[in-house]
């Protein structure tokens, strides 16, 4: 019974798949974003956490003048199993800045998590 058990928790039931673009900063719109597409708090929150450090350590490269937009964009899924649990998230964003004609800076990363991804990002 305990392998079975354990063979459950590991087998995906449901794959949510997420997309979206807000401004660069926006944290409040970005996990509303993601909430309305089904993701979990889990993952949300490990998401907003990484982009939240991201920002810091890169704030003085980012063109933030008033004449800058700048922009995030998120696509990822996550796979859960038949009790809700998340076995792995993945996402890949893009943050730029532009002032209308040009993108002034550029970034990109991933994040995952779980053993299918190679590299664990808790």
């Amino acid at each position: 019974m305990k392998q079975s058990l354990e063979k459950l928790q590991n087998q995906i039931a449901e794959v949510v798949t997420f997309s979206g673009e807000v401004p660069l900063g926006d944290q409040e719109a970005y996990a509303d974003a993601m909430r309305k597409q089904g993701v979990s708090e889990e993952t949300i929150q490990a998401l907003v956490a990484e982009i939240n450090s991201r920002q810091q350590k890169r704030a003085s490269q980012m063109d933030v003048s008033p004449a800058a937009n700048c922009r995030q964009r998120t696509d990822g899924a996550e796979a859960r199993n038949g009790f809700g649990q998340v076995i792995y998230r993945y996402a890949s964003t893009i943050e730029w800045c532009y002032n209308g004609t040009i993108i002034t800076s550029l970034d990109t990363w991933q994040y995952g998590n779980g053993s299918s991804w190679g590299q664990a990002n808790p």
